[in-house]
């Protein structure tokens, strides 16, 4: 097993406990229930929340090695990641000039290895 840093895994603690609690609030109550639409609601609510995107990368890169854990103990089907995650970037500098909606700015597609393809 790796070392990890304390900070690292009290940023992936908070990350799963964010979801769970997230996943919670929808009113589904096991596990087993969790859906893809269930991550796509999920960061969703963080870019609402005002998020970077970076920020909303690293806490899904956290999300779906737990769901990959999860996979492993026949928890929760393979088919939850199977499709594209996709996430909007902002613009800064158009932000502070004109007030764009997140859906005018553009996205990054997101598969759930959090590999990058640029905008689209």
């Amino acid at each position: 097993m790796e070392c990890r840093k304390p900070r690292t895994m009290f940023s992936s603690f908070t990350s799963v406990t964010l979801f769970l609690q997230f996943f919670g609030a929808s009113g589904k109550r096991t596990i087993e229930e969790i859906e893809h639409l269930d991550l796509e609601a999920f960061i969703e609510h963080e870019q609402d929340r005002g998020m970077y995107i970076s920020t909303v990368k690293v806490r899904m890169a956290s999300i779906v090695a737990f769901l990959y854990f999860l996979m492993e103990q026949d928890v929760v089907s393979p088919a939850l990641l199977e499709r594209t995650i996709k996430l909007y970037y902002i613009r800064k500098a158009r932000l502070k000039h004109k007030g764009y909606t997140v859906g005018e700015l553009g996205k990054v597609r997101l598969w759930p290895g959090l590999r990058c393809q640029g905008p689209g």
